[in-house]
This record gives structure tokens, C-alpha cells and sequence, in this order.
């Protein structure tokens, strides 16, 4: 019987306060997707009428979320992701590193957007590319840890360029909450102990979970980050 065990397990407000979404966005997926035919988002785990998604569904809507600020329209997503499962015969293809080489071409040819020739060292000179686009796959490259199999593994919200930061989304661990890496305390319960002792008690508060006043300052810093993009 399969489980969850190693898959990581969000709600949907979890998931929605993670990626700085409503849940009503969420679910708005959830609803609006065939999932039989689109592969975006299994929706197969429900307990006690509470639905779980899994890492995977997250990174997914981590993409979703992100080619929508870049003004791609929510059906030529739901088309990009129903070729791209049918391609790669994978129920989760944003979560695969090798579709970022294949939806500048399609979110071009479906959405009809403005496009520019590539002319790097990439051996892809002479494609037509979405600058904005082209941004947000390094964004997201940054970011997100991949296995041999090109398989989304973690999820690093902090990384910048080459440095990929102290907070872990990793589905082997906390069934993917955010953590410290180093330790695999909560970001959330780092937070709230901080908030309820003072920010003078850092310290004392890091000695306590055995943690360095990095990881908590860490911890707080990803935390105030999610009310940000909440309140945004």
C-alpha cells in the first residue's frame, strides 16, 4: 500500500502560505484541472476529509505560481502541462528539471507571446525564447535540488545564486516542512519561540534547540518572508 512516508504531506493552506498563495488559489487548481489528462496536481490523498498534497504537487504549483507572475495564462499552463505529462509519461512534469527545455516553446507557440532569438553558448542558438520567462527558470533552478533522474528532491526558498541558504523543504525529512537544514528544527517553531522570549533572547534560544544563532536568525528571516508574500 503506498503512503505518504517520504512524499512530503501539505494542506492546502499550507501549502497556499509556503508559495504566498490563498488557499481559494489552490484549490482553484485542484477544481479546475482534468488531472487524468493535465498531470498537474494528484489529488489522491484525502484523510478524514482533509486533502494532502505531496512535495511533488508542491514544486508544481511552485512553477504554476511562478509562470503566472510572468503574465502566462492559466490555460496555456494546463495545455504546457498536459503535453509535457504525455512527453515525459510522468503525473508531475513541473517537477521535472528536463521541462524547462521544453515550456518556452510551448507557452510561445500557445500563448503568443513576444519572443527573442537565443544567441548564447548553450548550443540552442537561433530558438525563440521569453526573456521573462528565461528569468524565472534560473530563479527556479536556483532553488530546487534535483536527483540523477532530474526528479525535484528540495526545495531551497532562501538559495541565492550559488549559495543555497539554511532552510530546507525536503519530503525525506518533517514530511517537507520547513527546517534548518543543518538540525531539522521547524522554521515555524524557531519563530514562535523568538516572537514569545524577544529577539535579545536569540541566543539563549539557539543554545535550546541546540541550534546556531544563524539557523534561528534563518528561521525568522523565511518565516517574516511567507507573511510578506501573504500580505502582498
Amino acid at each position: 500500500m503506498e503512503t505518504l512516508i517520504g512524499q512530503g504531506a501539505y494542506t492546502l493552506r499550507e501549502a497556499g502560505r509556503i508559495l504566498g498563495r490563498p488557499k481559494r488559489w489552490v484549490e482553484g487548481w485542484l477544481k479546475s484541472l482534468d488531472r487524468t489528462k493535465s498531470g498537474v496536481l494528484q489529488d489522491r490523498w484525502v484523510f478524514e476529509d482533509v486533502r494532502l498534497l505531496t512535495f511533488a504537487d508542491l514544486i508544481e504549483l511552485y512553477l504554476i505560481s511562478e509562470f503566472q507572475e510572468v503574465g502566462i495564462k492559466r490555460a496555456v499552463i494546463r495545455k504546457a502541462a498536459q503535453t509535457l505529462t504525455e512527453r515525459y509519461n510522468s503525473p508531475h512534469p513541473f517537477s521535472l528539471r528536463a521541462c524547462f527545455a521544453d515550456v518556452q516553446a510551448i507557452f510561445f507557440k500557445y500563448q503568443g507571446v513576444q519572443g527573442e532569438l537565443n544567441e548564447d553558448a548553450s548550443g540552442r542558438k537561433g530558438q525563440l525564447v521569453i526573456p521573462a520567462l528565461l528569468d524565472v527558470i534560473r530563479h527556479v533552478e536556483t532553488r530546487l535540488e534535483f536527483d540523477a533522474d532530474g526528479k525535484a528532491i528540495r526545495f531551497w526558498p532562501m538559495a541565492t545564486g550559488t549559495k543555497r541558504g539554511l532552510v530546507v523543504l525536503d519530503p525525506m525529512r518533517q514530511m517537507g516542512r520547513p527546517i534548518v537544514a543543518a538540525c531539522g528544527v521547524s522554521t515555524r517553531v524557531l519563530d514562535l519561540a523568538v516572537k514569545a522570549e524577544g529577539v535579545e533572547y536569540l541566543n539563549d534560544i539557539a543554545k535550546s534547540y541546540r541550534v546556531s544563532p544563524a539557523d534561528v536568525r534563518a528561521a525568522v528571516e523565511y518565516e517574516e518572508s511567507l507573511l510578506h508574500r501573504s500580505a502582498a
